[in-house]
């Protein structure tokens, strides 16, 4: 079986277009695990403003506390 290798203008047109593709690709996904871990980041900031005001208790905890009066 032969593999087509094209000459000319399109042989450099076909390796921008494969390149082009990959970079978007790549991107894509580096992209989204940047965003995945911001959103990690800002849970994980949230939950340790928390502790700061309430301590260690859950949120669970909290909501039973309020309702119980014993806040």
């Amino acid at each position: 079986m032969a593999i087509y290798v094209s000459d000319g203008p399109y042989f450099v047109l076909d390796g921008l277009v494969f390149f082009l593709i990959l970079f978007l690709l790549l991107g894509l996904a580096h992209g989204m695990v940047r965003k995945r871990g911001e959103a990690r980041s800002e849970g994980h900031r949230y939950e340790m403003r928390q502790k700061k005001v309430y301590g260690d208790y859950s949120l669970r905890d909290k909501a039973l506390h309020l309702y119980r009066g014993q806040w």
